[in-house]
């Protein structure tokens, strides 16, 4: 995957129909998932896409009768398909064939080399916490807010006011995760480049704005009483070392795999400027979700942006030959952990005998410890060189 004279835009309908393929693969051969799983927030975005707005108590279960956008587009998407669960297949695929190329749009609005992007946006196109885990799920919303993210993250980037507002009008019809790229706009504005602070001022009254309208308007049924708290609630009544331990471990080696040493290092070897700071401070308030929310890949998925650019940072700091071997390593780690989100391999064992501790989580740990190690080194090194320099 070397730099050459195609367009990007070849790249990314090579990487979008790569990304297509591997989605298909793990539909076809995923284990079944255990009957309740689909029992909780796809049956409110599909309430919502066959009745919107309708006084089905499933179209009032807060918060995700407040998610819009995906059911209403899988809704029109799956008329002629024969059903909002085809509609959410469609879409769902379709934001899989488009995040490569929004990921790729992204990196060069931050200024990285070609080659870097093309390795990062291959990383997207078989994202195990993204292609690997939704391509059975396809009922939710997390790839249309993925794919907004990207969006609006860009237009951060380059400046386009009136573009973040929209992307992220969107984003708050269709997640949370409006508010984190509201953040990161607000970030970007004020350590990197101060004339985007009106608009970025504005995309967060927008995000507020929208959402708080939306929790008046779509009142939650007294059948599933809402509380903002709920998921906080469990989080801390669950604590524990092993518990915070596990989850740290799921979303960042769990999630990441060999992504989370190469950031590592990049992050211990870089002198910091405003951009940097900026992805970060998106990166952290991505991993504060944590607190608010019982899922873990998933949740923390909405960090990719944020990941491969600090990958692709740091990609830029080697030649060309050593690019190339660790661009092809970071692709290659995915498989392993696609496959096992995937429900492909290893398969599932029948319900409630699920391992608490798969043989995957071992090279999980190795790898926190690993980029735990490397990040020291690569501090050190950075501490000594202006000393030699001298």
């Amino acid at each position: 995957m070397t730099a050459g004279r195609a367009p990007l835009w070849t790249a990314a309908a090579a990487l979008g129909a790569l990304s297509l393929a591997v989605a298909a693969f793990v539909r076809a051969h995923a284990a079944p998932a255990p009957w309740h799983y689909f029992a909780h927030d796809q049956q409110v975005y599909l309430a919502i896409a066959r009745a919107p707005f309708s006084s089905d108590p499933q179209v009032h279960h807060a918060s995700g009768s407040w998610r819009l956008l995906p059911p209403l587009a899988a809704r029109y998407i799956g008329l002629p398909l024969g059903g909002p669960e085809r509609g959410f297949l469609v879409l769902t695929f379709s934001m899989f064939a488009l995040l490569p190329g929004a990921c790729l749009a992204w990196l060069t609005a931050l200024g990285v080399s070609r080659a870097s992007a093309l390795w990062c946006a291959a990383v997207m196109a078989i994202a195990p916490a993204v292609v690997g885990l939704l391509a059975w799920d396809v009922v939710r919303v997390d790839a249309v807010g993925l794919l907004l993210l990207f969006v609006a993250a860009t237009a951060a980037v380059r400046g386009r006011g009136a573009w973040l507002c929209a992307t992220i009008a969107a984003m708050a019809f269709t997640k949370e995760t409006a508010l984190l790229a509201a953040f990161f706009a607000l970030a970007w504005a004020a350590f990197v480049d101060r004339r985007l602070l009106p608009a970025a001022a504005a995309s967060v009254a927008v995000a507020v704005a929208i959402r708080s309208f939306l929790q008046w308007w779509i009142v939650p049924s007294p059948e599933y009483p809402f509380d903002n708290l709920k998921d906080f609630r469990v989080v801390m009544s669950s604590m524990s070392m092993t518990y915070a331990a596990r989850r740290l471990l799921l979303t960042t080696a769990g999630t990441w795999n060999l992504l989370l040493p190469l950031m590592a290092i990049g992050m211990a070897s870089r002198r910091w400027t405003g951009r940097e700071l900026a992805l970060t401070g998106a990166l952290a308030v991505t991993m504060i979700q944590l607190v608010f929310a019982t899922d873990n890949e998933r949740v923390v998925a909405a960090g990719y942006p944020f990941v491969l650019a600090w990958c692709a940072l740091q990609l830029d700091e080697m030649d060309g030959r050593h690019r190339m071997w660790v661009g092809a390593a970071i692709v290659l780690a995915q498989i392993p952990w696609l496959l096992e989100m995937g429900r492909v391999w290893p398969a599932p064992l029948p319900e409630d005998q699920l391992p608490h501790f798969p043989p995957i989580r071992y090279a999980e740990i190795m790898i926190a410890v690993a980029s735990v190690a490397a990040a020291a080194i690569a501090f050190a090194r950075r501490g000594r060189t202006p000393a030699l320099a001298a």
